[in-house]
């Protein structure tokens, strides 16, 4: 099966003329222009985007399979003094940008789309790279070399309730599991002792997963730290003069030993403050003794105040300051409070993947028996950036000669890439997302390097292809390909080498006309073509009789310029069922209002000593019509 989407956006970026947007012209090139002297190097880069959420909705629902090949096609458009052989690579574009409405000969100069210089066009500012660095050309995805690690943290909530045997297990980006399991402390073994404290259990935990020695090797890097926060309270005076003498506040510190602070003469070493004038001052007049050091809880408290309300903040962090505040307030209530929360103190233990991209972003696993000791978050934020320039990873390339310069260019890596979960492995989750290709000779960023065939003073010539504005057939298209033939025979026979010298191909049921959206089954028969005389009522010549498994194949030509829509290939294959050969195939991706023919080539090897090939071709029309 073959599947076309043409491009939603396309246009060349040109070194020497910055702002300059082609959004609209009908040709893409990939130029080079040096100057006499050979101190001056100019080039230029195409730029093509597709609407992959067909492609992507059909590998979800298993229409498209994930074995699918994806081609970039471009066509030939007068090229100007190529070499003998040349190399041009597409690569992931790692930024969005505005196709814009100029052309090359566009007087004055169109600036709205992207340019050499500008992504979204001269009046947005917004450069190929972040920042004030301009003139860059467009910045590209360009492998793992240029990937971050992925991070992970585990959280010693409580060592207290970890046991032997818990275990926290690592997946690397090699895939592999890998345990570090609670026990008597052995780096070689990968066991961590839960003793002492949640920050140094932790401490512990990290040790074990940083020796190269132990169960991960060098896999990955952890560090360990305390995360910590003290709790708060509060006190709201809510009607001082409802409040007696005698009336206390109590509080709990982390020691767990409780502290009073009484209604009374206003004295900050006995713990007494006076409830007067409001409910403001009387507050402010608890805050002070609470804060006093001389007073009865010491420094084990801080408070605030704010208006009515005292927030007492315990001095020593860890969840045992998570305590009660206890109001002794006789009569009617004068007065309200909130116990103390938010306090822990944890063990935090931050481990990286030490390998890049997103591969890393894995999962982790724990085991905690009993009440939870720990918690975790799973490894995230490996990402594929873009900007150094490098020929590895993320990258398509097609070599030419002199005598060819349409492209084909197999880009499966790049789409799966677009289409595939690095992590999960499955069509959803896009490591790196969909800003089309760029197509360029090799060569760094903004063309400074000299060794490149870009930034040379070799003189290499221009390739010229038709855009998506052209006003042929020959606008790009992004191919998919992919094998859906299947072969259930029935009861019928087989062509044999001897049957096949005479036999004739023809089409069952073609129409004339489809519809450009539409999806059909073309019925191929292969028969005699001079039935042997008989009395029977049907010969059995005349019965339809399977084509050769996995060697039957159907081609699309534009019947006008005779190119090659679909060609003989791995998808292109003839399948069968018990009614006889047969293919499906998708209107949608030819241009409409053309004529096509249909070519069959069947391979049958001879059961001779003096074994041959045969090939068999017949053509029959059809229109596709909007």
């Amino acid at each position: 099966m073959h599947y076309f989407e043409y491009p939603s956006v396309d246009a060349t970026i040109y070194q020497a003329s910055q702002s300059m947007n082609t959004g609209l012209d009908p040709i893409l090139e990939v130029r080079k222009d040096v100057s006499a002297t050979g101190d001056t190097v100019n080039v230029s880069r195409a730029l093509v985007k597709f609407d992959l959420t067909y492609i992507s909705s059909s590998v979800i629902s298993g229409l498209i399979p994930s074995t699918a090949k994806y081609y970039l096609n471009m066509y030939d458009a007068n090229p100007e003094e190529l070499t003998t052989s040349d190399l041009l690579y597409a690569h992931p574009v790692s930024q969005s940008w505005t196709g814009g409405t100029g052309e090359f000969d566009s007087n004055p100069q169109i600036t709205n789309g992207v340019s050499w210089k500008y992504s979204q066009g001269k009046s947005s500012g917004q450069y190929w790279m972040s920042g004030s660095l301009s003139g860059s050309g467009a910045t590209w995805y360009s492998g793992s070399t240029d990937a971050t690690n992925a991070t992970a943290t585990i959280t010693i909530t409580d060592y207290t309730e970890l046991n032997a045997g818990d275990k926290v297990n690592l997946v690397a980006t090699d895939g592999n599991n890998y345990d570090f399991t609670n026990g008597d402390q052995s780096s070689v073994n990968g066991t961590w002792e839960s003793t002492t404290s949640n920050d140094q259990t932790a401490t512990n935990l990290m040790n074990v997963i940083n020796t190269s020695s132990g169960p991960a090797g060098t896999r990955f890097n952890a560090s360990a730290a305390t995360s910590e926060a003290t709790s708060s309270g509060s006190v709201t005076i809510t009607d001082y003069t409802e409040l007696n003498t005698g009336d206390k506040v109590n509080l709990v510190a982390t020691d767990g030993n409780n502290y009073d602070f009484i209604n009374g003469d206003q004295s900050s070493v006995n713990g007494t403050w006076e409830s007067t004038t409001s409910n403001d001052a009387t507050a402010t007049n608890l805050m002070n003794v609470i804060n006093t050091s001389s007073g009865p809880a010491g420094t084990r408290f801080t408070a605030t105040v704010d208006g009515a309300v005292v927030t007492i903040f315990q001095n020593v962090v860890g969840e045992d300051s998570n305590t009660t505040i206890t109001l002794t307030d006789s009569g009617t209530a004068g007065m309200t409070k909130t116990n103390f929360t938010g306090g822990y103190a944890y063990g935090v233990v931050t481990i990286t993947q030490a390998t890049t991209g997103t591969a890393g972003n894995t999962t982790i696993t724990l085991t905690d028996s009993g009440t939870t000791g720990m918690s975790k978050t799973d490894f995230t934020g490996a990402t594929i950036t873009g900007g150094t320039f490098k020929e590895s990873g993320y990258v398509a390339s097609q070599s030419y000669d002199h005598s060819t310069t349409d492209m084909r260019m197999d880009v499966t890596d790049i789409m799966n890439t677009w289409i595939y979960s690095g992590s999960a492995g499955g069509p959803g989750d896009e490591p790196v997302p969909n800003e089309g290709f760029l197509v360029k000779r090799s060569g760094s960023l903004k063309n400074a390097d000299t060794s490149q065939p870009e930034g040379s003073t070799t003189h290499l010539g221009n390739f010229s292809f038709f855009s998506r504005d052209t006003n042929t057939i020959y606008s790009p298209k992004l191919e998919a390909v992919w094998d859906d033939s299947s072969w259930s025979t029935g009861s019928l026979q087989p062509i044999t080498g001897s049957d096949y010298d005479d036999m004739a191909f023809y089409v069952k049921g073609l129409r004339s006309e489809y519809k450009q959206d539409s999806k059909t089954k073309i019925r191929v028969v292969g028969r005699a073509r001079y039935p042997e005389k008989t009395y029977a009522t049907t010969p059995t010549q005349l019965g339809v009789k399977y084509l050769p498994s996995g060697s039957t194949y159907y081609s699309i030509k534009d019947a006008q310029t005779e190119e090659v829509i679909i060609p003989f290939g791995s998808g292109s294959i003839v399948s069968c069922d018990s009614t006889g050969n047969y293919f499906n195939l998708w209107l949608n991706g030819l241009q409409p209002e053309r004529i096509y023919n249909v070519q069959f080539k069947a391979t049958v090897s001879q059961s001779t000593s003096n074994e041959q090939d045969v090939i068999s071709l017949q053509d029959h029309t059809f229109k596709v019509s909007r």
